[in-house]
C-alpha cells in the first residue's frame, strides 16, 4: 500500500491536552558542531538514534581547511521546506531494516535501533509479535553538503583523527568517531510519531500503516495525504504511540507516550513548537540517502584501513537489530533509574544506553 504525506501547516494541529510523559535519551553533552558548519564532517554511529546530535561523534573532516582550498566543494544553502514520510515493518527487525534501506547504507542490516530501544517504556515490545510504523514530519531550515570525492576528503582529516588513527585501536576509533562520516545533512526541526501494535492477520504491513495513519489523524490532527484501508484499523491491538520533537525552542519540546487503545485519546497540538523552529535552534534532523561515507574509506594506510573496515563491519553486524521470537526468550526492558534499556537473550544481557548504543554482557 502506497502512502504519501502532505507538508504540515499551522492549521494541521489542534488543542494540546494532558499526556503521559516518558523518559527518553538525554541530550548529548559534547559540542554538536559550530554555528556555521554544525555537524558536517563529523562522525556518526548508525547503530544509535536516527540522525540526531545524540549519536554524532567527534569531528573527522576539517571543513574550514577544505573550504579554504576548495570553496566550491562546501555548500551551505538555506532551503526552507517541509516534508514527511512513513516507514513501517511487520516486526521491529523489519522496521529497522527498512529505515536502514532508506538511508542507503548497503547490505541487509537492521540499524538505527537506538530510536526503538529508547522509546517504548514497558516490557516485551520487541518480540516478533509487534509491528512498527513511524510518521516523521521535517521542517528543513538549512542543508549543508560536500561535493568532494572521498580521495580529496581523505587529505583534509582533522589532526586529532589522524593522531588517533596512528595510536589507537579500531574499537577506540569506532567509540569516539562512529562508523560513518556525515557529508550531506539537513538542519531544522523534526517530530517523529512511533506507533506499535499487535496484529493477528496476514496483512501486517497494510494494517500497521493504517493504524499509524489513524493515530496521526486522530491524536495529532495531522492532514495525511494518501489512502489507507480504514477497515484494517480495527485489526490493531495493544496500540501504543511514542512521540518526540527535535530542534525548536526547548521549552516547547514535545515528548510523550500514549495508549491508543483508549476510547478518548489525547489530542496533541504541536503548532507552538512548530512555530518556534528557526535558524537559532535548528539541529541535525536528517541526512541525504547514500551520503554517509564509511569511516574506513578515508584511511589511506592500507593496513589500518583493512583493520578498521573489519572492526566496523563486525560492529555493525553485532549491533544489527534481531527480533526476539517469543516472550519466553526475553524482552526489552527500560531501566529509567539508570537511563538504560536491558534485553535478555538466553545467557546474555544487552544494555542500551541513553544515546542508543548497546553493550552485551555474558552471564556466567
Amino acid at each position: 500500500m502506497l502512502f504519501t504525506f502532505a507538508a504540515c501547516t499551522n492549521d494541521d494541529f489542534s488543542v494540546l491536552q494532558e499526556n503521559e510523559e516518558i523518559t527518553l535519551p538525554t541530550a548529548v553533552t559534547r559540542a554538536s558542531g559550530d554555528k556555521l558548519y554544525d555537524l558536517l564532517g563529523y562522525g556518526y554511529d548508525v547503530t544509535g538514534l536516527y540522525f540526531t546530535s545524540a549519536s554524532a561523534k567527534s569531528k573527522i573532516i576539517d571543513i574550514v581547511a577544505l573550504r579554504k582550498d576548495y570553496e566550491e566543494r562546501v555548500d551551505i544553502g538555506a532551503v526552507p521546506s517541509n516534508y514527511a514520510r512513513m516507514t513501517s515493518g511487520t516486526t521491529a527487525q523489519d522496521y529497522t531494516r527498512n529505515v536502514t534501506s532508506k538511508v542507503k547504507l548497503g547490505g541487509a542490516l537492521s540499524l538505527f535501533s537506538g530510536s526503538l530501544s529508547s522509546s517504548f517504556s514497558s516490557t516485551q515490545h520487541y518480540t516478533s509479535k509487534y509491528s512498527i510504523a513511524d510518521y516523521t514530519s521535517f521542517i528543513r531550515r538549512r542543508r549543508l553538503f560536500l561535493t568532494a570525492s572521498t580521495e580529496l576528503l581523505s587529505k583534509y582529516l582533522t589532526k586529532m583523527f589522524v593522531d588517533d588513527l596512528s595510536k589507537q585501536s579500531p574499537s577506540f576509533i569506532i567509540q569516539h568517531y562512529g562508523t560513518h562520516v556525515l557529508t550531506d545533512i539537513t538542519l531544522g526541526g523534526r517530530i517523529t510519531v512511533l506507533y506499535r501494535s499487535s496484529i493477528n492477520t496476514s496483512k501486517k504491513t497494510a494494517t500497521v500503516e493504517a493504524g499509524c495513519a489513524s493515530g496521526i489523524k486522530n491524536m495529532f490532527n495531522l492532514s495525511v495525504d494518501g489512502h489507507y484501508d480504514q477497515t484494517l484499523v480495527k485489526d490493531n491491538s495493544e496500540q501504543e504511540i511514542v512521540y518526540r520533537t527535535e530542534g525548536g525552542d526547548p521549552s516547547r519540546a514535545l515528548i510523550g507516550q500514549l495508549n491508543y487503545d483508549s476510547k478518548n485519546p489525547s489530542v496533541i497540538d504541536i503548532s507552538s513548537w512548530q512555530q518556534s523552529c528557526d535558524d537559532n535552534n535548528m539541529t541535525l534532523v536528517d541526512a541525504e540517502p547514500g551520503s554517509l561515507i564509511p569511516i574506513y574509506d578515508l584511511v589511506s594506510d592500507m593496513g589500518k584501513k583493512e583493520q578498521l573496515k573489519l572492526a566496523v563491519k563486525n560492529y555493525l553486524k553485532e549491533h544489527s537489530y534481531v527480533d526476539i521470537d517469543d516472550s519466553s526468550k526475553g524482552g526489552a526492558v527500560r531501566n529509567n533509574s539508570r537511563g538504560h534499556n536491558t534485553s535478555s537473550y538466553g545467557n546474555s544481557t544487552r544494555v542500551i544506553g541513553a544515546n542508543g548504543n548497546r553493550s552485551t554482557y555474558r552471564r556466567p
